[in-house]
């Protein structure tokens, strides 16, 4: 069902040919289930013929509550191909969730602003005031969010040097000190109000109704960092023509020199 509603809404377009279309660069992180593997960025320029409901099925594919899925690609002349054809993928957070240091080094990026759903990691998500506070009263939280990550990525190296021989349990523990281990934060970051009833949704299929339902909670909860985003959008943009401005400027010059120097 969740095949048939992403090929309806994505259609049949690869990452090169959505790029074209829409000039906007689609990014979606997958891991291979085999978790010997690191994770992958999918895009226009490390997988230009990967169809994108294929990344976004895999992308949906979460360990335990889906089985692994394998990604398809198209030919030049419409062909469905298999990508990769022996790996089986799953969803990427498990141990890239945010790959802001892949994606700077990719696009140059420095400023990211992350929405965040995902629902072992939503609950565990402090706003800017909690995160930033610096006195005393917040010292018991901080403390024992840091030492109780330490100490589940301890247990988790222990469990992992003593069940390395069973694949299945090693497999898990490797999925789940990926989730503990990696940083969940943005510059911008966005999350909605949940509760129980949310996570009802996970066990129901996409339907156009509970579709609605979702991005209506989402456009609430980025409305309040609509300023920020926009402030910061309006620094980068001045700071751009100004650097174009001198480089305007100094164009004469340059060629000047050149002049002189021929």
């Amino acid at each position: 069902y969740l095949k048939n509603f992403l090929v309806e809404n994505l259609g049949d377009m690869t990452f090169a040919e959505a790029q074209k279309a829409s000039g906007l660069h689609i990014n979606i992180a997958v891991a291979p289930y085999d978790a010997s593997q690191d994770a992958r960025i999918m895009n226009a320029y490390t997988s230009p013929d990967l169809l994108v409901w294929s990344a976004a099925l895999a992308s949906c594919a979460v360990p335990i509550l889906f089985p692994p899925v394998r990604l398809t690609s198209k030919r030049y002349d419409g062909e469905y191909t298999p990508y990769m054809a022996a790996t089986h993928w799953v969803d990427g957070s498990v141990r890239s969730d945010f790959p802001q240091e892949k994606m700077a080094r990719l696009y140059n990026i420095n400023y990211t602003i992350a929405s965040q759903v995902n629902p072992h990691i939503v609950p565990f998500m402090q706003d800017e005031v909690s995160r930033f506070r610096k006195d005393m009263l917040s010292w018991p939280e901080r403390i024992i969010r840091r030492q109780g990550k330490v100490i589940t990525k301890g247990l988790m190296d222990f469990a992992r040097e003593r069940a390395g021989n069973v694949p299945p349990v090693r497999r898990l523990l490797d999925h789940g000190y990926g989730v503990v281990d990696q940083l969940y934060y943005g510059n911008v970051n966005i999350v909605g109000n949940h509760s129980l009833r949310h996570y009802s949704y996970m066990l129901q299929n996409p339907r156009p109704y509970l579709f609605k339902i979702l991005q209506r909670e989402g456009e609430r909860a980025t409305w309040p960092k609509i300023s920020l985003i926009e402030i910061h959008a309006r620094v980068g943009k001045t700071i751009q023509h100004c650097l174009e401005l001198l480089n305007y400027q100094n164009a004469p010059d340059q060629q000047h020199a050149e002049y002189i120097a021929i």
